[in-house]
C-alpha cells in the first residue's frame, strides 16, 4: 500500500472471485500501465513462462540471463551478510 501511495498507483482491487488487474492509470488520471495481451488463467504462477520470456527480453537488450542470475545471487549474499 504504501508503495501505491508513494507513486499514486490505484490499488488493485480483489474479490476473490475475478481476477485483479492494475488500474491503467494513476490517481492523478495519467496513464502508466498498459495492458497489452490476456494470457488466460492459470493453476499456478507460471515461473517457467515468465522465465522464458524474461530470458528473451535480456538476449534482445544484448545482456546473458545466466550472468544476471549469478550477479543477483551475489548482491542477495552480500546483503544476507550484511
Amino acid at each position: 500500500m504504501a508503495t501505491c501511495k508513494r507513486k499514486a498507483f490505484v490499488p488493485a482491487d480483489f474479490d476473490r472471485e475475478y481476477d485483479a488487474k492494475d488500474s491503467p492509470y494513476t490517481v492523478d488520471g495519467k496513464l502508466h500501465i498498459e495492458h497489452v495481451e490476456y494470457h488466460g488463467p492459470y493453476d499456478d504462477f507460471p515461473w517457467d513462462e515468465v522465465r522464458d520470456y524474461y530470458k528473451k527480453w535480456l538476449v534482445g537488450m544484448g545482456l546473458d540471463y545466466d550472468e544476471m542470475a549469478k550477479t543477483g545471487d551475489r548482491i542477495r549474499q552480500k546483503k544476507l551478510k550484511g
